[in-house]
């Protein structure tokens, strides 16, 4: 977020689909001073099967409740879920919006090997794939489903999904040493914690891209 200085916005306003990111979000930003309010709309979630639920559906309920929060006093609105990134309709609001996933494909364009993006929600990965191409097309990347994980955050099961992430994350990288790895939800930021420290593997995550992206 480019605002001339190097100081983070004093109040962030956060939009999770989903209540587990709350915590990720608070440990990574933690260190900095600065105001979190946190906004949750799991309901997108819940929709995605329903016969109404059409790219203009999602466009015009994405900008109500932007526009919700851009009034609730805020200096900036970081998004966190791909999700929303990636279906943010085309106008302007009072604030500056932060989208996490380009801070992850600014990321990835310093990159000099091949990156596999890893997902947990089946949900994401076409939109994030997508919006990465428009971003820029020249960065080159494949994406890798971690399956039968997603429902396990979702269902409160935050223990078994951390373990069952983290262990797909080290078989990922033993698969694909040649590639450089990244997590592509905000969610799998703690696996990718445990996976360091039990398996010793190199995968980046959102964790290490916030602080620097909210204050540049």
């Amino acid at each position: 977020m480019k605002k001339g200085t190097d100081t983070m916005p004093k109040t962030i306003a956060c939009l999770h689909a989903h209540h587990s990111n709350i915590e990720v979000i608070e440990k990574m930003l933690s260190s900095h001073q600065a105001e979190l309010i946190h906004f949750v709309e799991p309901g997108f979630d819940r929709q995605k099967a329903d016969a109404h639920f059409k790219p203009e559906f999602i466009q015009s309920k994405l900008a109500n409740t932007m526009r919700w929060i851009s009034s609730c006093h805020v200096d900036a609105i970081l998004v966190t879920c791909t999700f929303f990134t990636a279906h943010l309709p085309l106008m302007d609001f009072s604030v500056p919006i932060i989208k996490i996933d380009e801070l992850l494909f600014s990321q990835l364009k310093a990159e000099k090997k091949p990156v596999i993006l890893a997902f947990t929600n089946p949900q994401t990965v076409d939109g994030t794939m997508q919006a990465l191409a428009k971003f820029d097309s020249s960065i080159e990347a494949k994406s890798h489903l971690l399956p039968n994980t997603f429902h396990l955050i979702m269902n409160g099961k935050k223990r078994e999904y951390l373990d069952a992430v983290s262990q797909g994350l080290a078989a990922l990288t033993k698969a694909y040493p040649d590639h450089v790895i990244y997590a592509a939800q905000l969610s799998m930021a703690d696996a990718v914690v445990v996976a360091r420290e039990i398996d010793g593997v190199e995968v980046g995550h959102y964790g290490e891209l916030v602080g620097k992206g909210l204050t540049e």
